[in-house]
């Protein structure tokens, strides 16, 4: 998820989604280019695991996704 989108903001979007039964167990990570504290709290806030800084490298993007994806959870979440 990003901070910046376009009509609904990334942390109004991160509440609705932890708000809702069916997406609130969903992992979000916000990407964002902010550096500032207060925006990444605000979606910490709402829920969000982690915050991953633009620019980030595949490496990062790829140990921060291991914490959260193991091979069963991609076959449970793949076709819902």
């Amino acid at each position: 998820m990003d901070l910046n989108l376009p009509e609904m903001g990334g942390v109004e979007a991160t509440a609705r989604l932890k708000a809702n039964p069916s997406t609130k167990g969903i992992p979000l990570i916000i990407s964002t280019a902010f550096h500032e504290g207060v925006y990444k709290n605000r979606a910490l806030s709402a829920g969000a695991e982690e915050i991953l800084e633009k620019p980030f490298s595949l490496t990062m993007l790829r140990e921060l996704l291991g914490r959260y994806l193991t091979k069963d959870s991609e076959k449970e979440n793949c076709c819902n």
